[in-house]
């Protein structure tokens, strides 16, 4: 893996002994996929098709972008979301284990920053800013 990367894994194997702490990193990566996956998801098919990278088959073309996708079921992710949070919300931790496990959330978002940084890095592209990127998907 690159050294970001490493370095995530590092602090995931670190607090995976936690079940609180491991409770941070799931919060992250799992809201994140559900707040921004279906609009990053039909950036990314969108990219792949004007840019010539999807496959002649249009099923093949938005595997890439199939992460992001989510049954009938899970609609609205928005609301999924919510849930997630006031079921979190409820759980009873005490203020130490509160501060901990900010802490922990704080530096998990640090690293994986970090990743997208060196993502980006590897491979910069000219883009758009995220406002401006909403609003053409709204319109």
């Amino acid at each position: 893996p690159s050294p970001s990367t490493a370095r995530y894994l590092e602090r995931l194997h670190q607090d995976a002994c936690d079940p609180w702490l491991l409770l941070c990193h799931h919060f992250l990566q799992y809201n994140a996929v559900l707040s921004g996956g279906q609009f990053l998801g039909r950036k990314v098919s969108e990219r792949a098709h004007s840019e010539g990278l999807a496959a002649a088959d249009a099923s093949a073309a938005d595997c890439g972008a199939a992460f992001y996708e989510f049954a009938p079921e899970c609609q609205p992710t928005h609301a999924r979301v919510q849930r997630y949070i006031d079921d979190l919300d409820a759980l009873s931790i005490s203020p130490e284990l509160r501060d901990r496990m900010l802490q922990c959330m704080r530096d998990v978002y640090n690293l994986l920053l970090a990743m997208f940084d060196e993502g980006y890095n590897a491979a910069p592209i000219a883009g758009i800013s995220y406002e401006a990127s909403k609003s053409s998907a709204d319109g």
